[in-house]
């Protein structure tokens, strides 16, 4: 907000001002010297200008620093936030793989156990063997799909929140 006032009071310029005052008492001595009058130079119209200064800066440097310590702590609480979110989608993630494993191993366990004695005295080109076949693949493909489109709006959140990281702001805190 005052980027302008604040640049006003670096140390470089802080060097500058006290320069400028400096020159302005050589230049003060100098020409009385080469009008052969005495100069008195009251030190308190320089000390003054410069205790401020130094002050003023003093004080825009504290009130940089404490932004940039608000900042940056704001970007870590951010980046916690977002990191804690995205824990428990892998959390849920893996659970969900998980619990596809099991309905795999149950549709194999199914597929391959004794069906019904009655399909089972069955051949395998019967219509009837062959339908309880595809359910027992059907049964496994619905809580697939079911699983697999959370895995796919889990990662999809998952991505979102990567982009949407605060990026840590620079030691330098932007200067």
């Amino acid at each position: 907000m005052l980027d302008w006032f604040s640049d006003l009071f670096t140390l470089e310029h802080l060097g500058y001002f006290m320069f400028g005052a400096l020159s302005t008492c050589l230049w003060q001595v100098l020409k009385a010297r080469w009008q052969h009058r005495i100069v008195i130079i009251r030190w308190q119209y320089i000390a003054f200008p410069m205790i401020i200064a130094l002050a003023i800066y003093m004080a825009v440097e504290n009130q940089q620093n404490a932004d940039c310590t608000r900042q940056f702590n704001q970007a870590i609480r951010d980046s916690r936030r977002i990191s804690a979110e995205n824990d428990s989608l892998s959390i849920r993630h893996r659970s969900l793989l998980s619990e596809k494993g099991r309905a795999e191993t149950f549709m194999w366990i199914n597929a391959l156990k004794p069906p019904d004695p009655e399909i089972a005295k069955l051949s395998f080109a019967d219509p009837r063997r062959q339908e309880w076949g595809r359910k027992v693949v059907d049964d496994y493909a619905s809580v697939a799909r079911r699983i697999d489109l959370e895995i796919l709006d889990i990662e999809g959140q998952q991505r979102f929140l990567i982009s949407s990281r605060p990026p840590l702001p620079d030691p330098t805190c932007g200067r």
